[in-house]
């Protein structure tokens, strides 16, 4: 099975879209389509449901992503843990839109520049699902929003942003804090770079 067409499925499964996630991976939608396809006949199963323009997930197809999600962490991180340069690897970070086009190119490439043996993986989203995602361990950290959070530990909605509101690195090490009911700006000492 290849990797690539499991990062395709969870383009696709994430965006709702295959032309979407053709966009995201620089792919044609055509090419998409095939990889999905070879899954499909790979596992024996459909996988996504087509409704128009939208696609969304079989049962099978969550329980493929959720695996698949977990696999390809492992595979990004495998050489990490035998490299002898501490400063190599995968930087798994989600950005909101503004983070993504504002603060966030800079900073890659002064990454790029200072660490040249990290690879940075972008995923775009709202706050609260890149929150939900650091708990996960899906991402390493993730700019947003300061979430606020329930004593639950759910991200509740904010009203809308005024321009007072910072943009917040949230990482396992502060999500536990805030999830604690430290505020989530006390915890924005975390330094990207």
């Amino acid at each position: 099975m290849d990797t690539r067409f499991l990062e395709t499925l969870l383009a696709v499964l994430e965006r709702g879209s295959i032309a979407e996630a053709g966009r995201h991976q620089n792919l044609s939608a055509a090419a998409v389509t095939q990889r999905i396809r070879a899954l499909e006949a790979e596992i024996g199963q459909p996988l996504v449901i087509r409704v128009g323009r939208t696609v969304r997930p079989t049962e099978l197809g969550t329980s493929v992503a959720d695996k698949a999600r977990s696999l390809l962490n492992e595979v990004r991180g495998l050489g990490d843990g035998i490299r002898t340069d501490p400063l190599r690897g995968t930087l798994r970070l989600g950005a909101i839109s503004t983070a993504t086009t504002g603060l966030l190119p800079p900073v890659l490439r002064r990454l790029a520049t200072r660490y040249p043996g990290i690879e940075a993986y972008i995923l775009p989203g709202t706050s609260r699902d890149l929150y939900d995602r650091v708990l996960k361990g899906d991402l390493d950290a993730a700019l947003g929003a300061a979430p606020n959070v329930a004593a639950n530990g759910r991200v509740v909605p904010k009203p809308a942003l005024g321009a007072s509101h910072a943009v917040f690195l949230l990482t396992p090490i502060n999500s536990a804090a805030v999830r604690a009911g430290v505020p989530a700006t006390k915890c924005s000492h975390s330094r990207l770079v």
